[in-house]
């Protein structure tokens, strides 16, 4: 039995499907990955769990307002969200970077890998972020221009870092 042709999908309306459906699984995939369940999800972008549940279904499509704010939740583009783009691994954060240089402490064995400055180093990042952001720039700034043969001795590169 043949279809009629009303009754046959265009190739665009099978490209729309698939990518909602695409769209919708990266959604639920990057729920997955954080271990955040549908109703967690809601809470924090103001949603409903049972909205969450239907975009994830198909049932329903997210507004670009709600797609914005998952993407700021699970600090990817909106290309992820929607497909253009593969979901990537969740990427430790200070904090818990922090937090695995606390535990090697526990461990004293372990914690002879990690000198005292690296210590240092990121409990003023968790303190101050901002001031460890410009530290960091000052940095990168440095080491281009020694690149670029603007010789500074380590030592004033060190002191102008620490300056910033």
């Amino acid at each position: 039995m043949a279809l009629s042709p009303a009754k046959v999908p265009s190739i665009n309306h099978l490209e729309m499907h698939m990518k909602k459906i695409l769209a919708l699984r990266n959604i639920a995939a990057l729920r997955n990955r954080d271990g955040l369940s549908q109703e967690e999800l809601g809470q924090m972008i103001g949603a409903s769990q049972q909205a969450i549940a239907k975009w994830e279904n198909g049932l329903a499509n997210p507004k670009t307002k709600k797609l914005i704010a998952i993407a700021d939740v699970f600090d990817c583009s909106l290309d992820t969200l929607i497909g253009r783009e593969p979901v990537q691994p969740r990427q430790p954060t200070i904090e818990e970077k922090l937090a695995e240089f606390r535990a090697l402490d526990e461990n004293s064995a372990a914690a002879t890998s990690v000198d005292a400055l690296t210590r240092k180093v990121f409990e003023e990042a968790m303190a101050d972020p901002e001031r460890f952001q410009k530290r960091a720039r000052a940095m990168h700034a440095l080491l281009d221009l020694q690149a670029a043969g603007g010789a500074k001795s380590m030592s004033e590169m060190i002191d102008t870092v620490l300056a910033a």
